[in-house]
């Protein structure tokens, strides 16, 4: 790695400046501020360079001062993956220090970048010093292990995650109590069955004791798998109920309104949690019952801040390089092949695709259908006589003693099918008929019955402001379908049954943001085109403006001689 760059005082206050927007410095007075960068130096990195490797010894903890540092890790012995993104005001390498462990990924800069560096004995004089520092570091830490436990699969690969909360242990002790109680009954009725000789006490003990371990795992499973997170993307809030319910709900960071603390009562103020509210555009991701809850907000607002910031520059980066090509000094990209495509990769299909099929891409579209076992519930009564009668049939074909033979068993299957042939037909035509699709432009819900006129629902892309889905009940869990709500501000759609429902969201979130991305590029480029032309036209007339100024000139001139 480069040497240590000397610095100015201007630079030092920049870099002051990064630090009171971190949230991790949050609280840290001026002062303070000014010891940990000085305990600080600052380096260069080259583009691809690598900053530290993995399995090495941890030695220092740094901070983005500008640039792109990339951290992956190795899976599968040779397959590299990335694990998190960090830009400006990003820090990174804390994990292995806390831990005290070998550097569990790499660390390497993706452009030219600027890091700040502080050894691990300046690192350790920092965490005492500021326990506030520490205690957010520790956070963090934690949520980053269990992150790397879960495994999110709604995770995009370009995205990082920055906070991840639950609520708080508390809370579960809390919940716990009623199930303590019951469990604490049914040990007293063990110990008093015996001295009574009253079997049924005894018997009502077991059932008391199997009814709060029962409740109790299922509050614990319940209470561990909902969490709050907040990438450099989004605000997303996973619940999940064991067997039951599993919802995400999301938000884009340039969707958010405001960001607060909601009031919290006496017994919230006493344990130190507290709800944590974020408004966007389309509606509300409540952070119920957090830990530290004024740090949450201060990290949410930190990476809201970014998130604007980003748009913003990037804004700004695109006026700079059209300009620069409308002058000649930067070449412009060459226009995309007439025809051109790019390509996909085979879309693989299960065995129940075709006839039953739930999804289909065709070109820029994408059709969602009812997920197959709606139809099957539809012609249930049918489904279970057939079974019936081949259970017969194949009793008749072993000998068993059955009213009738295999084969007219089998000849009453046949019959039995085609004779009811009208119902089931109309009832898949029905469910055939009843799709969702995803286009460039638009989400569109169409409702047909068979032999009737066709009926859609439209909301442009442009127009979603938030994305959520639930699954609930049992045989939803198994079979992964759900519902997927879109609100479009006047207009709601509703994706009802749909096969794995969290892709669905995806898809619809990311179709979503992509056109609106596109949509606002090409307003501001025919703005800019606009006042290009205006230039243009400024610049052509610019000559004769000057020389009949000048002329007026010559000629007042002229007149005053005279």
């Amino acid at each position: 790695m480069a040497d240590e760059i000397e610095r100015t005082d201007a630079e030092k206050q920049k870099i002051k400046a990064l630090f009171k927007q971190m949230h991790l410095f949050k609280g840290v007075g001026e002062a303070d501020l000014e010891k940990i960068i000085g305990k600080m130096v600052t380096r260069n990195v080259a583009t691809d360079e690598r900053i530290f490797a993995e399995g090495e010894f941890a030695e220092s903890f740094f901070v983005v001062l500008q640039g792109h540092v990339q951290i992956t890790r190795v899976i599968n012995k040779d397959e590299r993956v990335l694990v998190a993104n960090m830009v400006r005001g990003d820090y990174f390498g804390e994990f292995a220090l806390l831990q005290r462990t070998l550097r569990t990924g790499e660390a390497r800069a993706k452009v030219p970048t600027t890091i700040l560096e502080m050894t691990l004995k300046d690192f350790q004089w920092m965490l005492q010093t500021y326990p506030l520092v520490q205690k957010d570091l520790n956070r963090i830490v934690s949520g980053y292990e269990l992150a790397r436990r879960k495994q999110f699969k709604w995770l995009r690969e370009d995205e990082t995650i920055h906070v991840l909360a639950r609520r708080d242990y508390a809370i579960l002790a809390l919940h716990l109590l009623t199930p303590v109680l019951v469990l604490l009954l049914g040990l007293g009725a063990f110990a008093l069955a015996p001295r009574i000789q009253a079997s049924l006490l005894d018997f009502l003990g077991w059932i008391a004791v199997t009814v709060a371990l029962g409740m109790g795992l299922w509050l614990y499973v319940d209470w561990e798998n909902d969490y709050y997170v907040v990438t450099d993307k989004r605000v997303v809030y996973v619940e999940k109920i064991v067997l039951l319910y599993d919802s995400i709900q999301e938000a884009p960071l340039e969707t958010i309104q405001t960001i607060r603390l909601s009031s919290a009562n006496f017994v919230e103020r006493l344990f130190g949690f507290g709800n944590v509210q974020v408004d966007t555009y389309g509606g509300q991701i409540l952070m119920k019952q957090v830990r530290d809850p004024a740090r949450i907000e201060q990290a949410l607002n930190e990476y809201w801040d970014r998130a604007k910031t980003h748009i913003r520059q990037s804004d700004s980066d695109k006026i700079k390089k059209e300009v620069r090509q409308r002058l000649g000094l930067e070449a412009a990209p060459k226009p995309a092949a007439a025809g051109a495509a790019a390509s996909k990769a085979p879309v693989k299909k299960s065995l129940l695709e075709g006839f039953l099929e739930v999804r289909v891409v065709e070109g820029d579209v994408i059709t969602y259908r009812r997920h197959w076992f709606i139809f099957l519930v539809k012609i249930w009564p049918l489904l279970l006589t057939v079974a019936v009668l081949l259970v017969f049939a194949l009793a008749g074909f072993f000998g068993l003693p059955v009213f009738f033979t295999g084969a007219q068993y089998l000849l009453g299957i046949v019959l039995l099918v085609v004779g009811s042939s009208p119902i089931w037909i109309y009832q898949y035509l029905d469910w055939r008929d009843d799709r969702y699709q995803l286009t460039n432009r638009e989400v569109i819900d169409f409702d047909k019955k068979p032999f009737l006129e066709e009926k859609k629902r439209v909301a442009p892309l442009d127009h979603i402001l938030s994305i959520s889905h639930d699954r609930k009940g049992l045989i939803a869990l198994i079979l992964n379908f759900g519902t997927v709500d879109i609100n479009a501000g006047n207009e709601s759609l509703s994706f009802n049954d749909v096969y794995n429902p969290a892709r669905v969201q995806s898809e619809i979130s990311e179709a979503s943001f992509r056109y609106k991305n596109n949509k606002k590029a090409n307003e501001e480029r025919s703005n800019r085109e606009h006042i290009e032309k205006l230039v243009d036209i400024y610049a052509e007339n610019l000559p004769e403006y000057i020389e009949k100024k000048r002329r007026e000139a010559a000629q007042n001139a002229a007149q005053n001689e005279g």
